[in-house]
């Protein structure tokens, strides 16, 4: 009897999601801080600077904390490129929302 062809089933957009995120947070960032915290929705991540993370004597200006955002942001981006997709990237997308760092479908 003939082997049946194998099947390949693609993630879902929460699985890739999951993932994407798992592998962003290993980025580096000040003090091991971590200031960022991630919202999927569908087949888009938002990248958010979290102001309670920040270290306001030492980055008073929270320069370094957008330095940690922009290296998560990479690291989505790697993460999305390893599974074989192209990211539409949006930095600072929206005015009205100043710890809005990026959007990546």
């Amino acid at each position: 009897m003939p082997a049946k062809p194998m099947t390949a089933r693609l993630p879902t957009a929460e699985e890739t999601a999951r993932y994407v995120v798992a592998e962003a947070v290993w980025a580096p960032s000040v003090h091991n801080t971590q200031p960022w915290r991630f919202v999927t929705e569908g087949q888009q991540i938002a990248l958010y600077a979290d102001a309670d993370r920040a270290l306001p004597v030492a980055d008073p200006d929270g320069r370094q904390m957008m330095i940690s955002c922009g290296a998560a942001l990479f690291s989505v981006r790697l993460a999305l490129r390893s599974l074989g997709y192209v990211p539409q990237t949006r930095v600072l997308p929206d005015p009205a929302q100043p710890a809005l760092v990026a959007r990546v479908s």
